[in-house]
């Protein structure tokens, strides 16, 4: 296996146990969560699918849209007072940086369902996990292009909440 692929599926297992990790937190603390896996009601949602896209002139259900990857979506949706959209993150170093595609993306989810989108990064260089609260108005962001294949991402440090352990992470969105 090539060395980038190597890497590129280490952080996919690690990115994966500090999801289920956050997951299992937001279980204990008595969330309801809603999963989006491809297999899951929401997902086989096609014609009846109540939420629909206007793409090119026809309208889409917004489910087949994400369906074929037309739209980055959040990890799922969790619910204590009111329901959340989460998107979980791995990173190996301090890089609070999220793809500008994904970002608009995620906008997409809130505008159309009015639900808020919350996004948790896990830096396991320092143990913490930072959580960005999705700002609507991205022009606010500093937007940045990496050195890495020169993706276009925004900046979003100085608009993070920093968490010492999950549980404190998770007691945070019991307040919402």
């Amino acid at each position: 296996m090539v060395k980038s692929n190597i890497q590129f599926s280490d952080n996919y297992k690690k990115s994966k146990n500090i999801q289920d990790i956050i997951y299992k937190e937001f279980i204990q603390k008595n969330f309801k969560i809603i999963n989006f896996d491809i297999d899951s009601e929401f997902e086989k949602c096609n014609k009846d699918c109540p939420i629909q896209i206007d793409h090119m002139g026809e309208k889409i259900p917004y489910a087949r849209w994400i369906l074929y990857n037309k739209i980055s979506r959040p990890d799922l949706i969790v619910n204590y007072n009111k329901p959340i959209f989460i998107e979980t993150k791995y990173k190996n170093k301090k890089y609070l940086w999220i793809n500008k595609r994904d970002y608009l993306d995620y906008i997409k989810w809130e505008t159309i369902t009015s639900i808020p989108v919350f996004v948790i990064m896990y830096v396991s260089q320092e143990n913490i996990f930072y959580v960005h609260k999705l700002d609507l108005n991205p022009n606010k962001l500093k937007s940045l292009t990496t050195s890495h294949d020169k993706n276009k991402v925004f900046d979003v440090q100085d608009s993070c909440m920093r968490y010492e352990d999950v549980d404190s992470m998770t007691n945070f969105f019991k307040t919402l």
